[in-house]
């Protein structure tokens, strides 16, 4: 594993605190409209060992460039203008008493998850809250909001969606693992990647529902992950932080933070921000891979359980946007044998691969680079049933559904 950076600085002796989460918004540059908007962030957490006593959650939201929201499990708020290096602590108390989440959407709006599925948001920055309706959950573990869309991701993999006509929550589907610990937009499209404490990346369409399962980070303690326009980070409790430039499938380990366990990852503009247990709050300046000193979260000591978090950082995606399209399988139905004809907008590396009904990987077909425009390939399958056919690059994907019989 290659580590590169860190920090040192002495933990605080008087007070055990453990940060649960850090979280800001975003500027997304992308040319993509689903992306276009400030301060909406992720939130997430994970289930991991309570120290003693002095346990602090705090989760961040940032709600203008250069401010950043932590609040505690226990329903404090507090407050960061400095990038994190001090923090006041708001008056009015948080809506319930096991908040798990926080993000807030295109309006600056904030919205609080607790772990039993409440939903409340708040219009003015935290002077007041109204609720946004109930998911009847145990397990709650993160909350998304962009225009039009609310979504929430249970432990158990369950994800539901709001109706902003009815208010009413539905579920839309199950991602298929027991123990997903956050939830982020795929880069440059309108498709989510859903992870898992073990390490396994999903990706999600939610309309209508589908989940492939794209690769593995090759760690199991994930604890969240943030998205770029063109790359992923993800970091584990052990501080070490992770880089996927194809859309989750493959990753390379980039950086590290000597202080662990690390709690929370979330950005600010264009500076990353991870937390650790002792109430540290470090800083990079160079999408993770070094990492130096920032502040320290105000010691309180509330009762509470550790977890992590995510967030998301939004960079200059010059590129353009790239597509797939399946123009042709034939024959289809086929005894296993397939012509596949399709065209790429750019030039550059793809994957041809086989899912099950389920999601789950049954082959990789093929990859390699192609040159832009009409491309044909022919496959020779030795299996039997329905299948979903993807064609993959770093920014584009398609899918086709095939039988063999």
């Amino acid at each position: 594993m290659f580590i590169n950076g860190g920090f040192m600085k002495p933990s605080n002796n008087c007070v055990s605190l453990s940060l649960r989460y850090i979280v800001s918004s975003f500027r997304r540059f992308s040319t993509s409209s689903f992306f276009r908007f400030f301060g909406s962030p992720f939130l997430r957490f994970s289930l991991s060992s309570c120290l003693p006593f002095f346990l602090l959650f705090c989760l961040t939201v940032s709600l203008s460039p250069g401010a950043l929201y932590v609040f505690t499990e226990a329903g404090r708020l507090a407050r960061s203008t400095d990038d994190g290096a001090h923090w006041t602590w708001l008056s009015t108390p948080l809506p319930g008493t096991d908040c798990v989440d926080m993000t807030s959407d295109p309006n600056h709006f904030i919205y609080v998850l607790t772990r039993t599925g409440e939903v409340h948001r708040s219009i003015d920055q935290g002077l007041s809250w109204t609720p946004r309706g109930n998911i009847p959950v145990f397990d709650a573990r993160a909350i998304w909001v962009i225009t039009g869309l609310t979504f929430v991701l249970t432990q158990s993999g369950d994800l539901y969606q709001r109706s902003n006509a009815t208010g009413n929550w539905s579920l839309v589907g199950n991602i298929g693992a027991s123990d997903c610990v956050d939830f982020v937009p795929n880069p440059g499209g309108d498709r989510y990647l859903v992870f898992t404490k073990n390490g396994d990346v999903w990706e999600v369409l939610p309309t209508p529902f589908t989940k492939f399962l794209l690769g593995n980070i090759g760690s199991s303690a994930v604890i969240g992950a943030t998205t770029l326009n063109n790359a992923v980070l993800a970091v584990t409790e052990q501080g070490d932080v992770a880089r996927s430039t194809n859309g989750g499938v493959t990753w390379n380990w980039v950086g590290a933070v000597s202080q662990i366990p690390v709690t929370g990852i979330v950005n600010n503009g264009p500076n990353i921000y991870l937390t650790t247990n002792a109430g540290e709050i470090v800083r990079s300046t160079n999408q993770g891979s070094n990492w130096f000193w920032r502040g320290n979260v105000s010691q309180v000591g509330i009762g509470g359980i550790i977890s992590d978090t995510l967030a998301v950082i939004g960079i200059e995606d010059s590129s353009g946007i790239e597509t797939i399209q399946i123009l042709s399988v034939y024959p289809n139905p086929s005894c296993g044998m397939f012509t596949i004809r399709y065209v790429v907008s750019h030039w550059g590396w793809i994957k041809i691969r086989l899912f099950d009904i389920l999601g789950r990987l049954a082959e990789t077909c093929w990859q390699g680079d192609v040159e832009k425009g009409d491309n044909i390939v022919n496959l020779v399958l030795q299996k039997k049933g329905v299948y979903f056919l993807m064609i993959e690059s770093s920014k584009a994907r398609a899918v086709k559904k095939v039988i063999l019989e």
